[in-house]
């Protein structure tokens, strides 16, 4: 059937045909600039601007350490600077740096002083919902509580207690 206005060649023309999308090539991610060799499996590797707030000097106050080229260590595959054994490993302006894996997983479970990260965020998480959006705490040196509301209330509790009465 022709559409109103429209001869056969031009609905000929309008028809849509089916998508042929070429086959999907496979990356290979080791050839990506910034990418490494012979990194160590139980390390943490990052890149880190060498001044400014979160620079070299507040990753070491973490725990990363500067990795230095030498004989059989880690190195980039394509797009480092060209160093000599023994001076740092910069990749456009920034210096690699590395930590424990064990270390990496303790700063993000309990935060770098030992009272945040996720197991505090997950807490206060499950307290949030417990408390149906509102948390009272205890401000530090004060007897003020606070009580803290969620800008959104997640009301599918409600609709679960609904559903299956």
């Amino acid at each position: 059937m022709i559409q109103a206005g429209l001869t056969r060649r031009k609905a000929k023309a309008n028809r849509v045909g089916v998508r042929k999308d070429p086959p999907v090539k496979e990356v290979d991610l080791t050839q990506l600039p910034g990418a490494l060799t012979g990194a160590d499996p139980a390390r943490y590797y990052k890149l880190v601007p060498l001044t400014g707030m979160f620079g070299v000097q507040y990753h070491e106050a973490l725990g990363y350490e500067v990795e230095k080229k030498r004989p059989g260590g880690v190195r980039f595959t394509r797009g480092g600077t060209r160093t000599e054994d023994g001076e740092s490993l910069m990749y456009m302006d920034l210096v690699l740096m590395s930590m424990p894996l064990e270390r990496r997983q303790e700063i993000y479970d309990r935060g770098v002083t030992g009272t945040g990260g996720q197991l505090a965020a997950d807490r206060y998480d499950r307290r949030m919902v417990a408390g149906r959006g509102r948390v009272s705490r205890s401000l530090p040196g004060h007897d003020v509580t606070v009580d803290e509301t969620m800008g959104l209330v997640n009301e599918t509790d409600d609709i679960k207690e609904e559903l299956y009465r």
